[in-house]
């Protein structure tokens, strides 16, 4: 009786399978489907920036000149080969004074270091009898250098209307209803306005900065504010860090006369 029950068990499963079997479609009766490209398609390839040396920490030393609408600053960058040997690198600083340029030596001495500047870019040369730097190393420059935004000629885009990098607002005070601010916009490639840098987005860095402002003013940055100092002269210096790795653009500061609210 058992083996009966099987085999009938067996031949109805025989039968739902081959009921639900399905002819296969010949490939020549398929649709054809034709692919056009649209016109938003890019009609040029669009490759990273080349990357010859790496940003790895930015530490800015920053202070302002409301009247000529000037930034005054110590940028201290230390960089890495990105992979072959390098005995240069060439930074973005557009419409700067660079004062000074120093390389880190290995006594833990800055030094003076041969640098040029042209066309809104800082070419420094470390080559000569020191061998060079390979992509196991670091390497440091500290650069003195006044930022003068408002003395660029202003471009920009259809998203982001202007370039500049660092604005100042109403910054003689001229107008008694509009805040004396000072305000940063880097994306996607402005802060090289206001910091020498290799301003592009395919670089990521850790960064502190500095922010000395008269007492009146409050200041907001990347990261953590640490500390604040009274420097017993009108004014006060801000230390902001920012630990994780970010894009140079994404380093910011506002300054102006906000209210803290403090919640949890």
């Amino acid at each position: 009786m058992s083996k009966r029950i099987f085999f009938l068990s067996a031949l109805a499963l025989i039968v739902s399978c081959t009921s639900t079997k399905q002819t296969p479609v010949k490939v020549e009766n398929l649709p054809e489907v034709k692919i056009e490209a649209s016109a938003n398609t890019f009609k040029s390839y669009r490759a990273s920036n080349t990357m010859s040396s790496d940003l790895v920490h930015t530490k800015l030393v920053v202070y302002f000149d409301w009247g000529r609408q000037q930034l005054n600053g110590q940028a201290t960058i230390t960089l890495k080969p990105h992979f072959n040997p390098v005995m240069d690198v060439t930074l973005n600083a557009r419409g700067m004074d660079i004062l000074s340029v120093k390389l880190l030596d290995k006594n833990n001495e800055f030094k003076n270091v041969f640098h040029s500047y042209k066309n809104d870019s800082l070419y420094v040369f470390f080559g000569g009898p020191a061998r060079p730097y390979t992509r196991d190393e670091t390497y440091t420059l500290w650069i003195e250098y006044n930022a003068k935004p408002e003395e660029l000629e202003e471009g920009g885009s259809v998203a982001i209307s202007s370039d500049k990098g660092l604005y100042f607002i109403n910054a003689d005070g001229a107008e008694p209803d509009k805040p004396k601010q000072i305000w940063t916009q880097g994306e996607t490639q402005s802060n090289s306005v206001w910091f020498p840098t290799i301003d592009s987005p395919n670089q990521r860095m850790t960064q502190e900065i500095y922010i000395t402002v008269d007492t009146i003013y409050k200041t907001l940055s990347n990261g953590l504010l640490m500390y604040s100092t009274d420097n017993h002269d009108g004014t006060r210096t801000d230390y902001w860090k920012q630990s994780l790795p970010a894009a140079p653009y994404l380093t910011m500061m506002a300054i102006g006369k906000y209210s803290i609210v403090k919640d949890r």
